[in-house]
């Protein structure tokens, strides 16, 4: 279909579910496995900076998680989009004498 925007309702909506599933398994896959950072490995004198070493962690697991939640609320978003581009679609060639 090369390169151009894919404008059949059927197509993006199956691209959209595809997305959504993906994303919000890989959410479920995140959460199932937050990083663990023991901070007696760091040893002894170095637990303040392994303390920041896990903050920055956690947090960057954080921010991957609330990434694939978005993702996942396009995918939804553009499953939505799609139906309601398909009914007015619809409507209009109705309205035109058209049909469909």
């Amino acid at each position: 279909m090369g390169n151009g925007i894919i404008t059949d309702p059927t197509v993006v909506r199956e691209g959209a579910e595809k997305l959504r599933a993906q994303q919000e398994q890989w959410a479920s896959v995140l959460a199932a496995h937050r990083p663990h950072v023991p901070l007696a490995a760091f040893g002894v004198g170095l637990q303040g900076a392994g303390a920041r070493l896990k903050e920055l962690v956690d947090k960057g697991h954080d921010v991957r998680v609330a990434h694939a939640g978005r993702l996942a609320a396009a995918g939804r978003d553009a499953h939505r989009l799609a139906d309601v581009v398909d009914a007015a679609d619809a409507t209009n060639a109705v309205a035109l004498g058209g049909g469909r």
